[in-house]
C-alpha cells in the first residue's frame, strides 16, 4: 500500500501479480489481513476503512467512514468479527463487522493513536500513542487496565500481538524495542514465588471475600 492510494497484489516472491485496489483517498495508512486470508481491510488517511476480497480483486462490502481523521493503525480480533482502528484524533475504535457496529471508543491517547492489538480472546485490546505510551484496554467495558505504561521515550509507532495473545511488542522512534508478557496467574505466581500469599492478601485486600492471588 501506498501514498498513491493503491494496494499492489503480490506472490510470495514479492512480484507484482497484476492485481490492485484502490484508489483510497488520503493515501494507504494501514492494512490487515483477516484471519484465513480472504479479506484485506485497508484504513486511509480520511478516515474510510475498505474490506477487500483479497481473491476477487473487489470490494466485499461498501467502504465505511469510521472517523474524519487519518486512520494511523487497524486489526482484526483472533476469530475476524471485530476490527479495530487507531486514528490520529486520539481515539482507538473497535467494530463489528462487516456492518461496522461500534462496539468501544477507547481514549485518549495524547498525540493520537498509532497502532492496536486484540489480546488473547479479542476481549482486551493493547493500544500505543505518539507520546510513547502502550495501555490496555477491557473491550467490553470501554476503560483501561490500570494506567500507561511509559517506557518508550519517543512516539510508538507499531505493535504485534504474539499468535497465542500472552505477549506483545513495541517499537518506537527511540530506535527500542520492547517484548511485555501478558502474565497468567500461575506464571505470576511462578514468578513471585509467594510474596503475595495468604497474609498479604488479607492486608492489603481485605478479608470480607476471598481474594484472588496466590495460594
Amino acid at each position: 500500500g501506498g501514498t498513491d492510494g493503491w494496494v499492489v497484489v503480490r506472490d510470495r516472491l514479492g512480484e507484482p501479480t497484476g492485481g490492485r485496489l484502490g484508489p483510497h483517498p488520503g493515501g494507504v495508512t494501514g492494512m490487515a489481513l483477516k484471519p484465513g486470508g480472504t479479506t484485506l481491510a485497508v484504513a486511509d488517511g480520511g478516515g474510510t476503512v475498505r474490506l477487500w476480497d483479497i481473491h476477487r480483486l473487489s470490494l466485499a462490502t461498501e467502504p465505511h467512514e469510521v472517523r474524519q481523521n487519518a486512520l494511523w493503525g487497524l486489526t482484526w480480533s483472533p476469530d475476524g468479527t471485530l476490527l479495530a482502528t487507531a486514528s490520529a484524533d486520539e481515539v482507538v475504535s473497535t467494530w463489528l463487522v462487516p456492518d461496522f457496529e461500534p462496539l468501544a471508543h477507547l481514549a485518549p491517547h495524547p498525540g493520537g493513536a498509532t497502532a492496536v492489538g486484540f489480546l488473547g480472546d479479542g476481549l482486551s485490546v493493547v493500544t500505543a500513542s505518539r507520546d510513547g505510551s502502550v495501555r490496555i484496554w477491557d473491550n467490553d467495558l470501554g476503560r483501561a487496565l490500570g494506567g500507561p505504561l511509559p517506557f518508550h521515550g519517543a512516539a510508538s509507532w507499531r505493535l504485534a500481538v504474539h499468535p497465542d495473545g500472552s505477549r506483545f511488542v513495541t517499537t518506537s522512534e527511540d530506535g527500542s524495542v520492547r517484548i511485555w508478557d501478558m502474565l497468567d496467574l500461575e506464571r505470576a505466581c511462578d514468578r513471585a514465588d509467594g510474596a503475595f500469599d495468604e497474609e498479604q492478601r488479607r492486608r492489603f485486600l481485605g478479608s470480607d471475600e476471598e481474594a484472588a492471588g496466590c495460594r
